[in-house]
């Protein structure tokens, strides 16, 4: 996942899907990396997960106020939602309030 962080045009990405769960690195590890470097980009992630949230993760989740599609999730839900975000553009950053996707 470290890779990941030193991509080279990693602040160009549109979108940033990430999952909570992560080989090595989990996803709010890397998040608060990724917000740390490159600060612009936070409002560009969309959290997934198929796990049921602790309360950990769940405090987490509601700080970094991104949405949130929950696993299993199909192309169309995840077409309409990302489609969606990026029409909203970069206003809501992390701490701002993001509808959760079931």
């Amino acid at each position: 996942m470290r890779q990941a962080l030193d991509h080279p045009g990693i602040s160009e990405f549109s979108l940033v899907l990430l999952d909570l769960r992560l080989p090595g690195m989990d996803g709010m590890e890397f998040f608060r990396i990724l917000v740390r470097r490159h600060p612009a980009l936070g409002s560009r992630v969309i959290f997934m997960t198929g796990d049921t949230a602790g309360e950990h993760t769940e405090r987490f989740l509601e700080h970094a106020g991104r949405p949130v599609l929950a696993k299993p999730f199909g192309l169309d839900t995840l077409r309409t939602f990302a489609e969606a975000k990026l029409a909203s553009g970069p206003s809501d950053g992390p701490g701002s309030t993001s509808p959760a996707i079931d």
